[in-house]
């Protein structure tokens, strides 16, 4: 039998305990040893903790690579999970796949038994209730620390400083603190806030994201969630909730307002991150006061990529829709193209299939020898996951059903914008737009269909 041996240790038990990696590896591989199991794959989650499986790669990574008949091998149950909807619904998919989970420091805790399987739900859900335990304790230190003014955290937000386990002002940063506030507080725009503080400042230089993070920082008018005189503020209440009122309107006006047609679609022919969507307005009743546009923030906020170009939203539908046809005639054939592999596939599928059935069949008749066995099932088992990864294309018909219209163009525009938008998400995967200044040159445009 193979065995897939999986360690993990938190950072905190790793600082707390001393737990190790190695310790548990190294009792893994001595209970395949002495049990004469096949290792064949280690898996490791260091600096994680076991509530939540979504950050744990290397786990997902064993999960996905676990084949029939393999055991799941580690040293105790908390190593595994102390979430119990977590690990049943991994339990769940790995008895779907006939892989077994074993702790090897814990007898009771093999689920190939239904006592295993009992006490593995019944030990689940007495971690899961010593973890919730653990953050309540953890909760009640965070808020008498906060009580008493005490730094909680590691990182020291900038403007303040520490002293004595609280924080200070620190004057010059506050001074640019203050200064980011009342800019954005005249102009209601991140965007050219972000750009007069890093010319102003460019040895603070900042990003978009973590400036919208500082603008919204209640530490800067002293409160914390647990204290509402935490510390010394550097930015006056009133001055703090004027730009809250702004940040949060400026969201709703862009909600409300903002239906794109091709977010999520054009990359940046630069960066290959991208572009983001805006609205420009114009004092002018053309174009409704407004045109949409795509550009990169990547180079225009962040200053991280060469491509200062904007995209025209409607000179890019006038392109698609005047060569509406074509593309979706190129569609329809990269349909039929993907239907006709996956067809083959599904035969070949088939084919493996009642190959690695023959194959166990000879191996039980003792017709053919374990490592013979061994070997071909290997081959067949890695040209199966290869094939099966393979996704089922979506059917040509609908698409097709498209060109019998009479009139395309005259369909398409008597959508809503928000039906225009679904309309391209549903054929386009990617489009890159090599320049803003030739919008009618089909070689100007690189689409990549679903």
């Amino acid at each position: 039998m193979n065995a897939l041996i999986y360690a993990r240790v938190s950072h905190d038990e790793q600082v707390k305990y001393g737990y190790s990696i190695n310790a548990q590896l190294e009792a893994l591989i001595e209970y395949c040893k002495i049990n004469k199991l096949k290792i064949k794959g280690r898996y490791v989650d260091e600096g994680i903790s076991a509530y939540s499986v979504k950050k744990r790669k290397s786990l997902q990574k064993m999960i996905e690579e676990a084949e029939p008949d393999d055991i799941i091998l580690f040293t105790k149950l908390d190593r595994f999970s102390r979430n119990v909807l977590d690990a049943n619904a991994i339990l769940k998919a790995l008895n779907e796949k006939g892989v077994a989970i074993k702790a090897i420091n814990e007898e009771d805790i093999d689920t190939t038994t239904a006592d295993g399987k009992f006490m593995f739900d019944l030990r689940l859900s007495l971690a899961e209730r010593e973890r919730n335990k653990g953050s309540e304790r953890i909760t009640d230190v965070f808020k008498h620390k906060a009580m008493h003014g005490e730094i909680i955290s590691g990182t020291i937000p900038f403007g303040y400083k520490k002293v004595n386990k609280k924080y200070e002002i620190d004057a010059e940063r506050a001074e640019m603190v203050l200064d980011m506030f009342e800019y954005y507080n005249l102009c209601s725009s991140v965007s050219r806030t972000l750009k007069y503080y890093n010319e102003k400042y460019p040895s603070q230089h900042l990003s978009y994201k973590v400036m919208r993070y500082r603008l919204s920082n209640e530490i800067y008018i002293g409160k914390h969630k647990y204290n509402d005189t935490y510390c010394i503020a550097i930015i006056p209440q009133e001055l703090f909730y004027s730009v809250q009122k702004k940040l949060i309107n400026n969201i709703k006006e862009r909600k409300a307002n903002s239906v794109f047609l091709f977010t999520g679609l054009i990359i940046c022919p630069h960066c290959g991150h991208k572009l983001t969507a805006n609205r420009t307005t114009y004092k002018r009743k053309k174009d409704n006061g407004h045109i949409e546009i795509y550009r990169c923030n990547k180079a225009i906020v962040d200053r991280e990529c060469s491509c200062r170009s904007t995209f025209n939203e409607k000179k890019i539908e006038t392109y698609l829709i005047s060569n509406l046809n074509n593309i979706i005639n190129s569609y329809c054939i990269e349909l039929e193209k993907k239907t006709l592999k996956q067809k083959n596939y599904t035969s070949e599928v088939s084919k493996i299939k009642r190959k690695m059935t023959k194959l166990k069949d000879l191996y039980l008749d003792d017709l053919i020898q374990k490592n013979e066995y061994e070997n071909d099932y290997k081959e067949l088992n890695e040209r199966l996951k290869k094939i099966s990864s393979l996704t089922v294309s979506k059917p040509v018909s609908k698409a097709k059903k498209i060109l019998n219209v009479d009139s395309i163009q005259k369909m398409y525009e008597a959508l809503s914008r928000e039906d225009k938008r679904t309309f391209w998400n549903n054929i386009i995967e990617s489009m890159v737009i090599f320049s803003n200044k030739d919008y009618d040159n089909p070689e100007n445009y690189r689409i990549i269909f679903k």
